[in-house]
């Protein structure tokens, strides 16, 4: 898969089976944004994105997985990124914005981290 160290950074041994596994979970997209509106970032809630239940339910740390597995399976990134899609064209909740946004000139900044290989 590509990836060497586990999401705490311990080396991962590289004839182990991937985990998490799978198509969809190796697609993962992992850009990073930041909004700002006249220089000042505007803040964004990165939690509180995915249903009740999944962060330390159907997504959960299983035994040693900061040794075992390359992504943090309760990272709620993630558990968005993996709930299956019903159409080919969708749209996958990265964060909230809980603040009235003023009219204006906004700058979304676009940290590519996605492995296009």
């Amino acid at each position: 898969m590509g990836v060497t160290k586990s999401y705490a950074g311990v080396a991962l041994d590289p004839s182990a089976v991937a985990s998490p596994c799978g198509s969809f979970a190796k697609a993962y997209f992992n850009d990073s944004f930041v909004l700002s509106y006249s220089g000042a970032v505007v803040p964004m809630q990165e939690s509180g994105i995915v249903w009740p239940g999944e962060v330390g339910g159907q997504y959960a740390r299983g035994p040693n997985s900061n040794q075992t597995q390359w992504i943090d399976p309760e990272d709620e990134h993630f558990i968005s990124w993996m709930r299956p899609a019903g159409l080919s064209n969708f749209k996958k909740l990265w964060a909230i914005i809980n603040q009235p946004l003023q009219v204006g000139t906004y700058t979304l900044t676009v940290q590519n981290n996605y492995n296009t290989q």
